[in-house]
């Protein structure tokens, strides 16, 4: 597997100053870090970064700033309480006076995040440093929670305002930590949704963290179960310790039903059940699929290979799209993109789309239709305008071409029915002896999004 971990910067859709004072990043100071290696998510940890002043030094209120990604939940940094978690403290080596703060919009995207450390009163010669401790531990804290997901390269990105000018220059090679999975905590088993008789599907099998983290930390045999005859499923496999997920290919079913799997430990006990497969005669499948994902070269994390075989090996899509915003894409990136894409598709067995998301100043909208029989679609804008009866409007795009550069607005309806989903679960909940129990259902998916349902009021009978 070819992943590209460190994003190259030439593909970064972010804005530094034109304006600076010197060509070579290296005049503008150095940067150590400790401990370096990987760490589990959702741990506490102590970082320690000694940032050393390049030939021009810092002037009085200039700053350095340590930049974090927008896509993170790790804990929010805080100077106040030295007790409390995600504590971090800035001491100078000539005893200069230092403001530490922490914003969450300190600079552009997809940089919004900072702790930003400004010198007060006094000023950094060539050599003089500052050493800021991420998860100061020393006065009671636990330490830095980390974030609730897994990244290869989460960077700690220094940059400088040596002159006090309130334009911050990144230094050279500013330090990088793996964000690593904990331990098992959960078995999931992911099939196709429908497909017909004598039809190849794949089945996924993964553990994963607490946190929904696809989990390398497990070293188990699996035996497997179905209620119907499933050609190319074997009855066991072994799932070697380092490896994050398995995927068994080309299984199919001869006979129309509704197909289950198990899969079970070497005691029989259901570590997971996959979601019902129809087997069913019909023009379609149903495929997974997610056709807007973003990388660490916008606003996400991680490279887009990573995506892509996060997609593909780890989330089990067949169906896949990285969809950046389109004012973050050079050309650089757009090539990059299309490479990729084309690499990675495979017709018939794992398809990625290039694409980008056009960021105008529009916005999506849910449409609830009392009779959908006598309704029209009335869509006029600026580039294209038509009216459509909605009846005929079906799970085929309507492409209405939009003008150059291949915008196209396109329209489609989902399936009034689905077949393909069905939950049976059984849970014992404990009740008041008098009065109304509200509860509430919470389904959530492959992705981690979660969906609520409305309160369902149970009672008890006197």
């Amino acid at each position: 597997m070819k992943t590209e971990k460190k994003i190259d910067t030439k593909h970064m859709g972010e804005i530094w100053p034109s304006a600076q004072p010197a060509a070579n990043p290296d005049l503008y100071g150095k940067v150590k870090f400790s401990p370096k290696g990987a760490f589990e998510v959702r741990s506490f940890q102590t970082f320690h970064l000694a940032y050393s002043a390049g030939p021009y030094g810092i002037d009085d209120t200039g700053a350095i700033r340590v930049l974090f990604r927008f896509a993170t939940d790790w804990g929010k940094l805080q100077v106040e309480n030295p007790t409390d978690a995600n504590y971090v403290s800035a001491t100078a080596s000539n005893d200069v006076s230092l403001k530490v703060t922490y914003d969450y919009d300190a600079l552009y995207r997809p940089r919004y995040h900072g702790l930003t450390v400004k010198i007060v009163d006094g000023y950094l010669c060539e050599g003089d440093t500052i050493m800021i401790t991420f998860g100061d531990t020393s006065a009671g804290s636990p330490g830095l929670r980390l974030q609730s997901f897994c990244q290869s390269h989460f960077e700690f990105k220094v940059a400088v305002d040596i002159y006090a000018t309130g334009q911050f220059i990144p230094v050279r090679n500013s330090p990088t930590i793996s964000i690593v999975p904990s331990k098992p905590a959960l078995w999931k088993a992911v099939a196709a949704t429908l497909r017909r008789p004598d039809e190849k599907f794949s089945l996924g099998i993964k553990a994963e963290d607490a946190w929904g983290n696809p989990t390398d930390q497990v070293e188990q045999t699996i035996r497997l179960s179905a209620n119907m005859t499933v050609d190319g499923l074997p009855e066991k496999i072994d799932l070697p310790r380092g490896r994050r997920a398995i995927k068994l290919k080309g299984l199919s079913v001869r006979e129309e039903g509704i197909l289950r799997i198990s899969i079970l430990d070497r005691y029989s006990a259901v570590l997971a059940n996959a979601n019902p497969v129809m087997i069913k005669k019909g023009p379609f499948s149903g495929y997974w699929g997610d056709l807007h994902g973003q990388s660490g070269e916008s606003v996400g994390v991680g490279s887009a290979r990573e995506y892509i075989e996060f997609a593909r090996d780890l989330a089990f899509l067949d169906i896949a799209g990285h969809q950046a915003n389109d004012f973050q894409i050079n050309n650089a990136f757009w090539r990059h993109i299309n490479n990729l894409t084309a690499e990675y598709n495979q017709d018939g067995k794992f398809i990625v789309f290039p694409g980008y998301e056009w960021s105008g100043n529009s916005c999506g909208f849910d449409v609830w239709l009392d009779n959908i029989a006598s309704s029209r679609l009335h869509v006029t804008t600026n580039h294209v305008s038509g009216r459509y009866d909605l009846n005929r409007i079906g799970i085929q795009d309507i492409v209405m071409d939009a003008g150059g550069l291949k915008r196209q607005l396109r329209i489609s309806r989902l399936p009034d029915r689905n077949d393909c989903l069905e939950i049976v679960d059984t849970v014992e909940v404990a009740l008041k002896p008098k009065g109304d129990n509200p509860l509430w259902v919470r389904v959530t998916t492959e992705d981690g999004h979660n969906a609520w349902s409305s309160p369902i009021y149970v009672y008890r009978e006197v």
